[in-house]
Formats: structure tokens, C-alpha cells, sequence
């Protein structure tokens, strides 16, 4: 067997080898990130090779974070995957093992996951930094109209900055090539897709001017909404009436991914998702209470 790093020749059989593993995507999903990720190269991709032929894979995506005025270079790790006939040998860890020297090189501060097996990459020293949501449960009767309209990504991106800024968050940076390219691939990804409905930017607002961005798609028991801003024109208060009037608008639930930061702000209930577990290894000082992951930079 021969650990090798991808190239733009070998990409299509990495994307091929990973449609065949995760058949719930799309495999348009892995070309945006190549056509579209301003910090991805096909050599960010390590596999394993018997015979030629791809039996496992990992995805090492370079990013950057902000916090305050700072920008920490880090990694995203994705798109782990092993053919079935070799599960079991060791493949995984001996890719991941390979990350963790190249992120010494690269010098990243940190590395990021999301997986449902937490205790698997605890091993190599990741830590639980959770992914948190809460629900709101539509009222009985509502005060104010709500409208809602679609707008462009181009339209968040001061919000967002100042948003998390404000609470003081590690968050990733954006700009409008790298919003330009998460619409593209999330819209292949199936957790942002939901019978031929596509996740997307909307602006929600009251008739008494109160407003919020959120990214979300309409699924049939519930509203999932992956990430919510707002700026200083509204307090937690106004929030949570608006949020209230939506969900009465709705007549469903609202499921809201939040920072923690930003849920014990608001005084809300939060659970604990136990599918999805972000997960943190760091090479520096990093304040883990503050390192937050959007969901719709999820990868």
C-alpha cells in the first residue's frame, strides 16, 4: 500500500471514490470545492493506494479563522473515508497521523472535525468543543407581522464580522470569494438540501423594524435554521419576540444552531447534538470557549 497526496489528474477518481462511499451527495459537491475554495489544492487530498486503486481518503481543507483582529491559520478535516473491503487495517489512522505531522509544517493553530464517532479521533488528542441547538416552539397566538425574503450572500457579510466580533468569537473569515463558493457546494451536500429545496440567505423582519439574516431551509416537521445573525438594532428581547412571531408565522418549530456564547446570552435551553460533534486539536494557545464552527461552513 502506498500513502500518496492527490493531484488535479487524480481528482476525479478521489471524487468518484467518495460518491461511492457517501451516495448521498452529489458528486458536484467535491468539484465546487476545486472550483470554487479559495484555499484548496487537489494536494490537500491524502489517500491510500493498493493496486492503484484509492482504498482510503482524507480531505485536509486549509482555513482561515478571525478573532478580534486576528487571523489564525488552521485545517478542516473532511471527507474521511475508507473502502469497506479494508475497513478495519488501520487506513484512517495512518492518514490522520500524516495530517497531524503536516499541520506541524504548515504550521496551522489549529485542527477542526465534525463526526459522529468523537471518541475515535480522541486519540490523536481532539477535543469536544460540541454543537449546540435550540428550539422554538411556535406560541399560541402572535403580535406582529413577519415578512421574510431571500438576499444575497453579498448582503452578510458586514453582519457577520460585527456579529461575532461583538460576542468575541473565533469565527471563520469570509469574504465574497469564499461565500461565492460555500453556496456552491452546500447546495450539492444533503444536509443543506431537502426535497429539491436548497438552504439559503433570507432576511426576517417585524413590522416595528426588528430584523435578523439567517441561513436555513424549510424541511416538513420544522424550519432548520444553521446560522442566525443580527445587528445592534435589536436586543435579546426583540429577538426572542421575533423568533416567536416567526415560529407562530411558521406553525412549526424553529431548530436553531447558535454559538454557546451567544445561547447563554439569550438565556435559552440548549441540547447537545449527538450526531454531529465538533471536535478540536490545537497547536497553540486557542480558548476553546470561543472557537465556533458555522454550520454552513461545515465541509
Amino acid at each position: 500500500m502506498e500513502l500518496i497526496r492527490e493531484n488535479y489528474i487524480t481528482f476525479p477518481e478521489n471524487a468518484a471514490f467518495l460518491k461511492k462511499i457517501f451516495p448521498q451527495d452529489d458528486e458536484k459537491y467535491y468539484y465546487s470545492f476545486l472550483k470554487y475554495d479559495p484555499l484548496f489544492a487537489p494536494n490537500n487530498i491524502y489517500s491510500i493506494k493498493y493496486k492503484k486503486q484509492t482504498c482510503a481518503t482524507l480531505w485536509c481543507l486549509p482555513r482561515q479563522f478571525v478573532y478580534n483582529d486576528r487571523t489564525i491559520l488552521a485545517a478542516g478535516i473532511a471527507n474521511v473515508a475508507t473502502d469497506p473491503s479494508f475497513r478495519g487495517q488501520g487506513l484512517a489512522g495512518q492518514l490522520m497521523d500524516k495530517i497531524l505531522k503536516e499541520a506541524e509544517i504548515q504550521k496551522y493553530e489549529f485542527l477542526i472535525l465534525v463526526t459522529e464517532i468523537p471518541e475515535y479521533y480522541k486519540r490523536w488528542g481532539f477535543q469536544e468543543i460540541g454543537k449546540y441547538k435550540v428550539v422554538i416552539e411556535p406560541p399560541t397566538t402572535g403580535k406582529y407581522p413577519i415578512t421574510c425574503q431571500k438576499i444575497p450572500y453579498e448582503s452578510i457579510l458586514d453582519w457577520y464580522s460585527s456579529f461575532y466580533q461583538s460576542f468575541q468569537v473565533i469565527a471563520p473569515f469570509r469574504n465574497l470569494a469564499y461565500m461565492r463558493g460555500m453556496e456552491e457546494w452546500n447546495q450539492w451536500s444533503s444536509m443543506f438540501n431537502y426535497n429539491e429545496k436548497k438552504a439559503s440567505w433570507s432576511l426576517l423582519e417585524n413590522e416595528i423594524g426588528q430584523s435578523v439574516i439567517f441561513y436555513g431551509l424549510d424541511r416538513e416537521k420544522y424550519f432548520k435554521v444553521f446560522e442566525i445573525i443580527w445587528d445592534k438594532n435589536i436586543d435579546k428581547n426583540g429577538l426572542l419576540m421575533l423568533l416567536n412571531g416567526w415560529a407562530y408565522h411558521l406553525g412549526k418549530d424553529i431548530h436553531l444552531d447558535l454559538p454557546l456564547l451567544v445561547i447563554n446570552y439569550l438565556g435559552l435551553e440548549t441540547k447537545k447534538d449527538p450526531k454531529d460533534t465538533v471536535m478540536v486539536k490545537t497547536f497553540s494557545e486557542i480558548d476553546l470557549k470561543r472557537l465556533y464552527l458555522p454550520v454552513p461552513d461545515y465541509f
